[in-house]
């Protein structure tokens, strides 16, 4: 190629705005709105790959009285076919928790949806997911 020769590109737009191949100029703010996943269901033995995850799934029981036992919790949710994996009693933190009690209850993947019924559970008692805070 002669020094006075132009070169060709494929896309002009570079030429024009040179920094647009520049990573560092480029927007880190990443939405995954449409980001897709399934949880995987073959139970086949057949497979080399094995899943690491037990099918676990944390939910979060307050308002309960104060004399409400671990073994409570988890009695009154077998009961229900709900299949329990660990019930934890949670020490309150602030003054206004001493009044209650709190737990920290692992079930069965499967069970995620039953454990959600309003039925189940004493009135004005408190049921969510388990909300695990990110680690900084």
């Amino acid at each position: 190629m002669d020094a006075g020769s132009e070169t060709k590109h494929s896309n002009p737009s570079l030429i024009s705005n040179p920094t647009a191949l520049n990573p560092i100029n480029q927007s880190r703010n990443v939405t995954f709105s449409n980001t897709r996943k399934i949880t995987g269901s073959n139970k086949s033995g057949s497979s080399k790959l094995v899943s690491s995850s037990q099918g676990k799934w944390f939910t979060f029981v307050g308002h309960l009285s104060r004399e409400t036992t671990e073994d409570d919790i988890k009695e009154h949710l077998e009961c229900n076919n709900i299949t329990v994996i660990e019930v934890k009693k949670l020490p309150p933190k602030q003054p206004w928790q001493e009044k209650s009690s709190a737990f920290r209850v692992c079930i069965n993947l499967n069970c995620k949806d039953s454990i959600m019924n309003s039925d189940l559970w004493p009135d004005n008692s408190d049921v969510r997911d388990w909300y695990f805070k990110p680690k900084p």
